[in-house]
């Protein structure tokens, strides 16, 4: 077992409130999904209009705004920003971790960040936006990224303390601003 998926069972295992919020915050997202289907639009031909906003959201990244509402959309963005935490955590403990463990992980962590950034026919970059792997990607990168910048500011106590409550949790805005959530955390 990878030390990534190591850190994630020591997560859910050591944090009392993880799971059950987690599969709270699923469940209500879910409920709260409107998925009733007009049989009238399905015999419908998509106009030209339909099929160009379609993909305009798709390369914007933005599908999901497309497709939901005001209401889940802002609860997919804090489920989006606590799944950035948690893998953002994982891969953080990673790196500091693993250096330890694996001499040549700054070769596998480089090799790792390439796959990841390495560009894409336009189709299949298409593709992982409608499936939702680009938004997986992203959730890998800003969720290091405001990991690794409270733990260079606070030390991993101050990273820690995402784990006290639910509250704790840095909001979607507060990923790109860890100075704001070090504040709001203290």
């Amino acid at each position: 077992m990878a030390l990534h998926e190591v850190t994630h069972a020591l997560q859910f295992g050591a944090v009392e409130w993880l799971r059950p919020h987690l599969a709270e915050r699923v469940r209500a997202l879910m409920a709260d999904l409107d998925v009733t289907i007009d049989p009238s639009r399905l015999t419908r031909i998509p106009s030209g209009d339909d099929v160009r906003a379609f993909v305009d959201a798709a390369r914007g990244g933005d599908l999901a705004t497309f497709l939901l509402g005001d209401a889940q959309r802002a609860q997919l963005d804090e489920l989006q920003a606590f799944m950035a935490v948690l893998e953002g955590y994982a891969e953080h403990v990673m790196d500091a971790v693993g250096l330890d463990l694996l001499p040549d992980l700054p070769e596998l962590r480089a090799a790792m960040d390439e796959r990841r950034a390495r560009d894409r026919t336009g189709l299949l970059r298409l593709l992982e936006k409608v499936i939702g792997l680009d938004a997986k990607l992203r959730q890998y990168e800003e969720g290091k990224r405001f990991c690794d910048a409270v733990v260079g500011f606070g030390g991993v106590a101050a990273l820690n303390r995402v784990w006290d409550a639910p509250e704790c949790m840095p909001s979607p805005a507060e990923l790109s601003d860890p100075l704001g959530w070090l504040s709001r955390s203290q």
